[in-house]
């Protein structure tokens, strides 16, 4: 299996597809696991189970301004997270691709957190680490 140190996003049309570096010991896939814990008047529990999720954390190491091909920039990545509505074309869901090849139906969740490396804020010298949260829905899909 081949390992990727970028992730790939894809709008729900199509239009806009861009790889992402990974900062990779910021990485973090996290089982979410629905479910309420309530405690009976008796003292035993009440556990309700539901669904699990996969989410994934990234640290995206990107520039104000991509030169390389293919690779997306600062604009691009905040361009996928303001993707909000379900209907719309394109819609809030997207294709990631992660570092294995295996693609997943995502969303963009939580909070789009920003940090300038260095002293540079414009132009090809202007990294940042984008702190960035996904949730998968339902099983992969076939790998690219």
């Amino acid at each position: 299996m081949a390992h990727y140190s970028y992730f790939i996003l894809t709008n729900s049309n199509d239009s806009l597809i861009k790889k992402f570096r990974v900062v990779m010991p910021s990485y973090k896939r996290i089982l979410e696991k629905s479910q309420s814990i309530n405690k009976t008047i008796d003292g035993a529990l009440d556990i309700s189970q539901g669904a699990i999720y996969e989410r994934h954390e990234y640290g995206i190491r990107v520039r104000e301004s991509e030169s390389e091909e293919g690779y997306g920039d600062i604009e691009d990545l905040e361009t996928f997270y303001k993707y909000n509505n379900p209907n719309g074309t394109p819609s809030d869901m997207m294709t990631l691709t992660d570092h294995f090849g295996v693609n997943h139906n995502a969303y963009f969740i939580g909070d789009y957190q920003n940090s300038l490396l260095g002293v540079m804020i414009e132009g090809g010298e202007a990294w940042s680490i984008v702190n960035a949260q996904f949730i998968f829905s339902g099983e992969p899909l076939e790998s690219s």
